[in-house]
């Protein structure tokens, strides 16, 4: 044996350079243990070595105590005494003590180590990242495989098993029970999905062998992104830039940052329709933190149980807020299911669930929940919105857009989408964005379901077309005025604050057929710019449902 000598104690110069000197600590475990396997009579020129058990190897199974291995202990075989096996001993402990000193130094100079910050951010205890290390060697040495075979007295075996691990670390049995706990379900490696064990079910732990997960080696070599099987359903946005809330009051905005950077962030449960700003809210929680953002859909997760508890791992090495939405996709008898919210309550980073619905959480509060609803705009939030997007700052520029803002109850991304269709429908005519361009894109972006129970009708007449008595007349055309001037009574007068039902407008038309009844809800519509539903109510009205 050659005697290592310690590497002097400086900082590692990447992450890199720190996974292959924590790789020649486990090389060093690896030639100790050939140096005694060969030693005990493991004969490489035997071809047939693994395929048979011969006598002599009986002979010695029966000689080891319980829990002892071919190759643990010498004996002074083959001119080796056990003075030599310490020095090995020695030897690997103390090149264990370096790497980890080394690793603490690079620690405190704010060195970036992908496979120290692995460890911190899952709470490893040394003998984990030591079984992590020996099933990485044969992922990036195939060197490795053929020693473990070797190791195994077993050709097909390439890659360690768990006994050939637990030997590795320790010649102790009691140590051996012990240690052989890492591999269990709930513990780390396995429970935050680190490593794989792969076996079927009649072969015992000690026989399976581990594999580290695929998309830990790419990350631990450098490369970002996410797990493959993600693919579709996460997708993981950088850092942002600092941007002010676009569709969020800045005053809710900032209620929300601050409850995200408590020392234990709540799990917060995002409630609205399309277009409110619940996504908006979560990017500028992960801007306020510097932190990446992981949206999860949950619309995949019904799919396979193993997508969100992988999607945490993922979002705890990239240190990410998570944020999982379409989450009404997973409710079932409308609550959110245990086994999805328990990775979520676990993880420790701020966790975001949203959809349209709200829920009551069931599981014992490891973490504040706190359920926010996204209202829907107001007027005044609504005309900010529509000036914003088409950069119209005035009322009196080319386009009057109170009329939209007050017409169409629209989220702002559902005025987004409008104004988008609008500026397309103008560039398709040749024409510059008008009034009217405006009104098509957000009839059109409005009511969209409302077709599969009522007929549409495209309104064709003017006041100048019906022929009524002066006081129907005035009744029509103060009600039109009612729903033009509902900003200023609901909102400059404040009656708004002071009327929680009732603030729409229903009309009830009476007369023969042929009176003008239909022509005279053509010319509101058509005065109002909205779209005109005609139903039957033999499609919608039963002895269930009235």
């Amino acid at each position: 044996m050659t005697t290592a000598v310690a590497a002097p104690l400086t900082t590692f110069t990447d992450s890199q350079t720190h996974l292959l000197a924590g790789l020649a600590c486990v090389d060093l475990r690896v030639r100790w243990a050939v140096a005694r396997a060969r030693a005990n009579g493991l004969n490489p020129d035997d071809e047939f070595r693994g395929l048979y058990v011969a006598d002599t190897h009986v002979d010695a199974l029966l000689g080891y105590d319980i829990g002892a291995h071919l190759w643990q202990t010498a004996n002074g075989l083959n001119g080796h005494t056990p003075a030599d096996w310490q020095q090995w001993a020695d030897t690997v402990a103390q090149s264990r003590a370096n790497w980890q000193t080394q690793t603490e130094a690079s620690r405190q100079t704010a060195i970036n180590l992908r496979l120290d910050a692995l460890s911190q951010t899952f709470s490893l205890s040394e003998r984990e990242v030591d079984i992590l290390l020996i099933a990485l060697a044969p992922e990036l040495d195939p060197r490795y495989e053929r020693l473990f075979a070797y190791l195994q007295d077993d050709v097909t075996r390439k890659r360690p098993s768990v006994d050939l691990i637990l030997n590795l670390l320790t010649d102790s049995f009691t140590d051996k029970l012990t240690l052989r706990q890492r591999f269990s379900e709930n513990n780390a490696l396995r429970r935050n999905r680190l490593i794989q064990l792969h076996g079927d079910a009649h072969t015992p732990l000690l026989a399976q062998f581990v594999r580290p997960a695929p998309h830990l080696i790419e990350f631990l070599l450098g490369q970002d992104g996410l797990d493959g099987r993600l693919t579709g359903t996460a997708q993981l946005h950088p850092v942002s830039q600092t941007s002010a809330p676009h569709r969020l009051d800045p005053d809710f905005a900032q209620r929300l940052i601050e409850q995200s950077q408590a020392a234990a962030p709540p799990l917060h449960i995002f409630v609205g329709g399309y277009g409110v700003g619940k996504m908006e809210a979560a990017r500028l929680i992960a801007q306020a933190r510097a932190a990446p953002l992981l949206a999860v859909d949950g619309r995949k997760l019904n799919d396979d149980a193993d997508l969100l508890p992988l999607a945490a791992r993922d979002g705890r090495l990239h240190q990410a807020i998570l944020y999982l939405h379409h989450a009404d996709a997973v409710l079932a008898d409308g609550r959110f299911p245990d086994h999805l919210l328990q990775p979520l309550l676990d993880y420790p980073l701020p966790a975001i669930i949203a959809g349209k619905t709200g829920w009551p959480p069931r599981l014992a509060r490891t973490r504040p929940i706190f359920t926010v609803t996204f209202e829907s705009a107001d007027y005044g939030r609504r005309l900010r919105h529509w000036q914003t997007i088409l950069s119209q700052p005035q009322p009196d520029q080319p386009v009057d857009l109170r009329p939209l803002a007050n017409q169409f109850r629209f989220t702002p991304g559902q005025i987004e989408d409008a104004a988008a269709s609008a500026h397309d429908l103008a560039q398709w005519q040749q024409t510059p964005l008008a009034a009217e361009h405006l009104f098509a894109a957000s009839r059109a972006h409005s009511n969209q379901k409302l077709t599969e129970l009522a007929t549409k009708i495209r309104p064709r007449y003017g006041w100048d077309d019906i022929v009524l008595p002066p006081d129907t007349r005035s009744q029509l055309r103060e009600m039109v005025n009612t729903v033009r001037q509902r900003p200023v009574v609901y909102g400059d007068w404040g009656f708004g604050r002071k009327v929680a039902l009732g603030k729409g407008l229903n009309a009830l038309f009476a007369g023969e057929s042929g009176t003008g009844k239909t022509m005279a809800a053509d010319v509101m519509a058509r005065e109002l710019g909205l779209d005109l539903y005609k139903i039957d109510l033999s499609t919608v009205v039963s002895k269930y449902i009235g």
